[in-house]
């Protein structure tokens, strides 16, 4: 089992004081007022069992516009504990797919450019934000390296090459999870840049494909 079990870890309250940090720190901003006055009303425990919904992918509808804000201080809270952590300390979980410190799925995986792992594909957790090998050509789901697509957004099919990101789709499994290369875009962001690519997800939803891993920072069918 790896060592932040998402699902089984005993949070500290600390979680719930980062969140409030992450709330003022925005409020001036003056945007997503109500969602942030409701986290703000709420209990710890009601917190709590808010985050415990998120990590377990059954967040509902209607406290989709709180989950981007009850995310960015889950992935606080497990990004400084993640960083606590020794390499050699770690093994792989018995499902390579899933991050070897908290067990979450990747939120994206990104295709290193210098050094000795340039080319390497490494997966990206979209909670603690570890990144782990996996092979490329292979799929980020079930592991299958036969009937793999990717996707980009270009209206000609020789110019998906020249994206910085695709979406890598699995049609034994029928799940997809983009891919970044940090060759055409060494600055790329996992996180952030996943979420500015919504319209690639769009993409796949179309063609029949459910994405395979999360982002924290967004619930489905709220804009």
């Amino acid at each position: 089992m790896p060592p932040l079990n998402a699902t089984m870890h005993a949070r500290s309250s600390t979680w719930t004081r980062d969140l409030h940090d992450i709330v003022e720190a925005m409020a001036p901003l003056g945007r997503a007022r109500e969602a942030l006055a409701t986290v703000m009303s709420r209990s710890a425990p009601e917190l709590d069992e808010a985050a415990d919904r998120l990590l377990a992918g059954a967040s509902t509808d209607e406290e989709g516009a709180e989950v981007p804000f009850i995310g960015a201080a889950l992935q606080v809270y497990f990004g400084r504990l993640a960083a606590t952590l020794q390499v050699e300390d770690l093994e792989q979980c018995d499902v390579p797919t899933l991050c070897p410190v908290c067990g979450s799925r990747p939120v994206a995986s990104v295709v290193r450019a210098v050094g000795s792992k340039a080319g390497l594909r490494y997966l990206v957790c979209g909670l603690c934000a570890t990144e782990w090998n996996l092979p490329r050509i292979k799929c980020s789901y079930c592991e299958e390296d036969r009937g793999l697509q990717y996707f980009g957004l270009e209206a000609a099919e020789a110019r998906i090459g020249s994206a910085s990101w695709r979406a890598e789709a699995c049609d034994e499994c029928r799940t997809y999870l983009k891919i970044f290369y940090q060759d055409k875009d060494p600055q790329a962001d996992p996180v952030a840049d996943d979420l500015a690519s919504l319209v690639l997800d769009m993409l796949l939803d179309e063609r029949g494909y459910s994405r395979s891993g999360p982002n924290f920072l967004f619930h489905p069918g709220t804009g």
